[in-house]
């Protein structure tokens, strides 16, 4: 198991993979669409993270009930 373990192996493995053809740095952003009595409603949620008035050039996931995360900050 202590070979399985290595981290050399998992980097290795990591190393392999396909990586991503674009990094989309800037504003995330995500629509949300929905209808409501004959109407048809749009919310547009833009979330951008700013550190020392630099943009956070980092992933950021959004989710449709509008919570956003990501793995280079810490979850409070």
């Amino acid at each position: 198991m202590a070979a399985h373990a290595d981290p050399t192996l998992l980097g290795q493995y990591l190393a392999s993979l396909p990586q991503p053809e674009m990094v989309r740095h800037g504003p995330a952003q995500i629509v949300r669409e929905d209808d409501f009595r004959e109407h048809h409603i749009v919310i547009t949620t833009r979330y951008e993270i700013t550190v020392d008035d630099q943009p956070l050039g980092v992933h950021i996931g959004l989710s449709n009930d509008g919570s956003a995360h990501c793995h280079a900050l810490p979850a409070y």
